[in-house]
């Protein structure tokens, strides 16, 4: 996996707030998440300590969430 080889859609199904969005997925957490409809683009870069990160990764996510219910909020 990695930004050269594919685009992701998001793991959060068809309805919810990451509904339409997609990403890149790089290694030790790097990600471009791109979400059309709420016009938000986020670069995420961080170091995790393995190459992937359970917990690591719910944590990007509710992070990715709750910029969004920030932004809808304004």
């Amino acid at each position: 996996m990695g930004y050269g080889y594919h685009w992701w859609a998001t793991p959060h199904g068809p309805t919810g707030i990451h509904a339409g969005a997609f990403l890149a997925a790089g290694s030790f957490g790097q990600y471009v998440y791109v979400h059309p409809a709420a016009r938000v683009v986020a670069a995420v870069q961080s170091a995790w300590r393995q190459h992937e990160d359970p917990d690591a990764n719910a944590g990007t996510w509710a992070l990715l969430g709750a910029a969004l219910r920030a932004l809808r909020a304004t």
